[in-house]
């Protein structure tokens, strides 16, 4: 007689896939305001220099 080979089911790792979903969501996260402290902290540069060097910056 052939012999059936039976795959073992692998178990549900949903607590893996929580845990890369909440590691993506907190690197967006910390890139998202990081970039918008960024655009402020450039703004505040742009603004001394401008102050210093006697120009009018319009943002």
């Amino acid at each position: 007689m052939a012999e059936i080979h039976l795959q073992k089911k692998r178990k549900n790792l949903w607590w893996l896939w929580l845990l890369l979903i909440l590691i993506v969501v907190a690197v967006v996260y910390y890139l998202y305001t990081n970039n918008y402290n960024n655009e402020n902290d450039l703004n505040a540069v742009n603004n001394k220099t401008a102050n210093i060097l006697g120009f009018a910056v319009h943002s």
